[in-house]
C-alpha cells in the first residue's frame, strides 16, 4: 500500500486520493486519466500531461506545473509553492510599468 501525502492546503479537496497520488488519477475534476505526474505549484495536486499543458498555456509569467520525479512530501510541496510564489512576485515587479 502506498502512503498518500495530502497537503492541508490542497485544492480542490476531492474524495479519496484523486489528484494526490503521484502516478494516480488527475486532479482535474472532469478528468479521470491516470499517470498524473505534473505537480501544480498552486493547488498542491498532481495532473495528467494533457491537463497540465492545457492549463500552462493560460498561466501567468511562467508555468505553474513541474513534472515531478516521484512522490513529494508536504515539506517539498510547500517549498515548491513558496519558490513559485517568490518567482511570480518578482516577475510581476519587473513587468510593472507606471503610466
Amino acid at each position: 500500500m502506498v502512503d498518500v501525502v495530502k497537503h492541508p492546503q490542497r485544492y480542490p479537496k476531492h474524495e479519496g486520493d484523486k489528484g494526490q497520488l503521484f502516478g494516480g488519477e488527475c486532479n482535474t475534476t472532469r478528468c479521470h486519466d491516470l499517470g498524473a505526474r505534473y505537480f501544480n505549484n498552486q493547488t498542491y495536486g498532481f495532473y495528467c500531461q494533457g491537463c497540465a499543458r492545457g492549463i500552462n498555456r493560460f498561466g501567468p509569467h511562467h508555468p505553474i506545473f513541474n513534472e515531478a520525479a516521484g512522490p513529494l512530501t508536504v515539506d517539498e510541496m510547500t517549498k515548491i509553492h513558496r519558490d513559485y510564489m517568490r518567482e511570480d512576485f518578482l516577475a510581476r515587479e519587473t513587468d510593472f510599468s507606471p503610466i
